[in-house]
């Protein structure tokens, strides 16, 4: 299963729309495809430290933003006060980001 639109996926900051965000991913699934089908495995899972290196980036980046900052309460924030729903970097990130698949950070099965 690959997600396109999920947590940490709304853009609020730094213009582009979710019709590129959209374009953007599905075209990074294409090549988690392409890399799954010449690997000859059947699934692959991203691996522990490439989630964590992530999440913590984007924890760390949205707490220095108007929404995540620690006494500020929105439904931006989950029950644990985690910004669960913006993307906090521009979508030039986001294009550099999904350009290319990265499969060091992936494992297959």
């Amino acid at each position: 299963m690959f997600m396109i639109y999920g947590p940490n996926t709304n853009l609020v900051v730094h213009g582009g729309s979710v019709i590129l965000f959209s374009e953007l991913s599905a075209k990074y699934i294409l090549n988690a495809v392409l890399a799954l089908l010449e690997s000859g495995k059947g699934s692959l899972d991203v691996t522990e430290e490439a989630f964590e290196t992530y999440n913590a980036r984007v924890d760390e980046t949205n707490a220095r933003r108007a929404w995540g900052y620690s006494s500020v309460n929105s439904w931006y924030k989950n029950k644990e006060g985690r910004v669960t729903q913006n993307y906090p970097f521009t979508i030039s990130e986001y294009w550099q980001r999904t350009n290319r698949f990265d499969k060091d950070d992936y494992r297959f099965r």
